[in-house]
C-alpha cells in the first residue's frame, strides 16, 4: 500500500487509484489552508507508477522542491516530497507500490482489500465481497453478481459505500503459471464424525494445508456433489453446480450466511499463495448456483494413505 504522509507525521492519506488533493470538501486529501486551491492537484496510478499533476492551482505544486508545470503528469517514486501552495508543509510518498481496492462509507469508515478481495462492510461479518477477474471488478452479494467500477456505490441498509478500485489487471501467463488452482489436487480429509476437516492442496511434492475452520464442511458437501456427478457421467467442466438454498439447508445455516463462508474460504486460499485462489468457489453472473473449481478432488477419512 502507498501513503502520502505529512512532514510531521500527524496526517496520512492512503492513496486510491486517483486521489484528489485540495481545499474542497470533495477532495480525498482535504487540506484546509488558504494557499491551497479547491482542486489543487491529483495523484494517480497509471498502471506502472504514480504520477502527480497540478490542476492549475493558484499557488502551484512542487516536487522535491521543483515547481511543476501545471496540467502535466510528473512521475513519483518512494521518498518523493510534495508541497501544495507553499513549501513549508511537505508530504512524502511512502512505499510506492500499486493501489489496493478500498471502500469509503459516507460516515467516514474505511474498508481495505487484502489480496485483491474487498469485504463489505467489514472482514468480521462480510455481507458482500468485491474481487477482480478477467480485467473486470465484480461485486458478489447473496445471489447477486454484477460488474462494478471505480466510484461505484454499494448500499447496506442506511450506510452507503463508495468503491475506490484500481484498473483491474489482466493476469499474465507467466504469473498465473506459478501457482494455479488447476495444478493442484484438492483433498478433503474428515474425521469419523465429520467434525474435523483438513483441507489440503497437493501438487507433486508440494503440500498446502489450510488452517481448520468451521466453514470447511461446505467444501466437503460441494466436493461430494461434484464427484457423484462425475461418476454419473457429467463432464468435469459441467459438474458440481448446486443450488445455494439446498446447500444452506444441508449446512443448517441461514441462506445469507453462505456469502460469509464463500468469502472466508476464498480468502484462505488466496492467503495460501494460490494466485487464482478466489476461484476455488465459482458462480456465474445471473445464476444462483455455486460449485467448487473444476479441478481434481477427493474426499477421504483422516489418516487414509495417499493414493498409489
Amino acid at each position: 500500500m502507498t501513503w502520502l504522509v505529512s512532514e510531521n507525521g500527524d496526517r496520512r492519506q492512503r492513496l486510491a487509484p486517483r486521489t484528489l488533493i485540495g481545499r474542497s470538501k470533495q477532495a480525498d486529501l482535504h487540506i484546509e489552508e488558504s494557499w491551497v486551491s479547491g482542486e489543487h492537484a491529483v495523484v494517480s496510478w497509471d498502471g506502472e507508477g504514480w504520477r502527480i499533476r497540478d490542476l492549475g492551482s493558484s499557488n502551484g505544486t512542487t516536487l522535491d522542491g521543483v515547481p511543476l508545470t501545471c496540467r502535466r503528469d510528473h512521475p513519483l517514486k518512494a521518498g518523493s516530497t510534495l508541497a501544495f501552495g507553499q513549501t513549508e508543509e511537505r508530504w512524502t510518498l511512502k512505499a510506492g507500490g500499486p493501489p489496493e481496492a478500498q471502500a469509503l462509507s459516507h460516515d467516514g469508515a474505511r474498508a481495505l482489500a487484502m489480496d485483491d478481495v474487498l469485504s463489505l462492510p467489514d472482514d468480521v461479518e462480510p455481507q458482500a465481497s468485491v474481487h477482480h477477474e478477467g480485467g473486470q471488478w465484480w461485486l458478489e452479494r447473496g445471489d447477486e453478481l454484477r460488474p462494478v467500477g471505480d466510484r461505484s456505490v454499494v448500499v447496506f441498509g442506511e450506510q452507503a459505500w463508495t468503491l475506490r478500485l484500481p484498473e483491474a489487471r489482466l493476469e499474465t501467463a507467466a504469473h498465473v503459471a506459478s501457482r494455479r488452482l488447476a495444478d493442484f489436487t484438492l483433498e478433503l480429509a474428515h474425521s469419523r464424525d465429520e467434525e474435523k476437516i483438513e483441507v489440503r492442496l497437493l501438487r507433486a511434492s508440494h503440500r498446502i494445508v489450510l488452517e481448520p475452520r468451521a466453514h470447511h464442511y461446505m467444501l466437503v458437501l460441494l466436493a461430494r456433489h461434484a464427484i457423484e456427478q462425475r461418476q454419473a457421467g457429467v463432464t468435469v467442466a459441467d459438474s458440481g453446480w448446486m443450488d445455494p438454498a439446498e446447500l444452506a439447508e444441508m449446512l443448517k445455516v441461514p441462506r445469507g450466511s453462505l456469502n460469509v463462508h464463500i468469502h472466508r474460504i476464498r480468502r484462505q486460499v488466496v492467503d495460501a499463495g494460490i494466485f487464482d485462489g478466489k476461484d476455488i468457489l465459482q458462480r456465474v453472473p445471473g445464476s444462483h448456483e455455486l460449485r467448487l473449481a473444476p479441478i481434481t478432488m477427493r474426499v477421504v477419512p483422516l489418516g487414509a494413505p495417499p493414493p498409489a
